[in-house]
């Protein structure tokens, strides 16, 4: 749980709230994804490595800047070549299946945060 709260921590609380609203598709049961929204990022969980589409128009702002968060271990892998507009799959590391749950971390480009997890400067 410590890096879970190390990631909630490393961008803004203020304003933060459910965004499923911007997944295609956020699945069922247990495997259902979570989705949400702060002050210049979104969060979205899969709890078994599934899959995560994301309408990143939904997004409120221009430029992307994504991250792979692993909560087991509070590591943070940048992701390159990512669309700034319409519909995108992300593949999250590793297989698929129980142990294997990651956050996708979206943020807006211009706000300049570093990796997730990481404490603020502000």
């Amino acid at each position: 749980m410590t890096h879970v709260m190390d990631l909630m921590m490393s961008r803004p609380h203020a304003g933060r709230k459910p965004a499923q609203d911007i997944l295609i598709d956020e699945l069922d049961g247990p495997v259902r994804l979570r989705a949400t929204l702060g002050n210049g990022y979104a969060f979205v969980f899969t709890s078994r490595g599934d899959n995560l589409s994301v309408n990143l128009d939904g997004l409120p702002w221009q430029q992307n800047a994504c991250w792979w968060y692993d909560p087991r271990d509070g590591q943070a892998t940048r992701i390159e070549s990512i669309p700034n507009s319409g519909n995108y799959t992300f593949d999250p590391p590793g297989g698929t299946g129980r142990d294997h749950d990651w956050v996708l971390v979206i943020d807006d480009a211009s706000k300049g945060y570093g990796p997730p997890g990481m404490k603020r400067s502000d």
